[in-house]
């Protein structure tokens, strides 16, 4: 499915419904996100969302087990999901403000050799992945208090992330935010 130069804004959920999908190619458009639906289009084998806006992509991205080549580059993505370890695809994520350079040195070579080493520079407190992360930023929208944030999210993670970890996600979340209103 050819959905290029579009300016979309972002995908309809509903196309996650197209299940024998081969190719999705969103190349050119203003795309923040993908759904987190995306995951169920099993049969997908290219995935090109090059020259986009994306700041992260869904954990359900690792879903995607017939995927060949997932094309990444000229994006806004910092961390990646640690479910792309379960890809096989070539990846491209050059001209990305990821901590690690992922230049290619061709157009045959891809990124996936550099995934550990992401992985790896991405696990400070301040840039803790996955679920924890996007609970946390979910709940800044809603304005609550830190105390209440670290009460929601101890809930929600009671014992896989230490509590002064969480706390300061949270509290690194809220200044972030209160810094870009200003």
């Amino acid at each position: 499915m050819q959905l290029d130069g579009n300016r979309l804004a972002s995908l309809p959920v509903e196309l996650c419904n197209l299940t024998a999908l081969k190719r999705l190619c969103v190349q050119d458009n203003r795309l923040v996100a993908l759904p987190r639906q995306i995951g169920r289009l099993v049969q997908l084998e290219l995935l090109d969302a090059f020259m986009n806006v994306l700041t992260s992509l869904p954990r359900e991205i690792g879903d995607l087990s017939a995927l060949q080549q997932l094309t990444l580059q000229t994006n806004r993505l910092t961390w990646l999901p640690l479910t792309m370890t379960r890809l096989t695809a070539k990846i491209h994520l050059h001209w990305n403000p990821l901590p690690i350079d992922c230049h290619e040195r061709s157009t045959n070579d891809d990124s996936r050799a550099r995934l550990p080493e992401l992985f790896a520079a991405t696990t400070r407190i301040d840039m803790i992945r996955d679920e924890m992360f996007v609970v946390c930023v979910g709940l800044q929208e809603l304005e609550l208090p830190a105390l209440v944030t670290l009460e929601i999210v101890d809930a929600a993670f009671p014992n896989a992330i230490r509590m002064a970890a969480k706390w300061n996600v949270i509290t690194a979340i809220k200044h972030y935010c209160r810094t870009q209103t200003q």
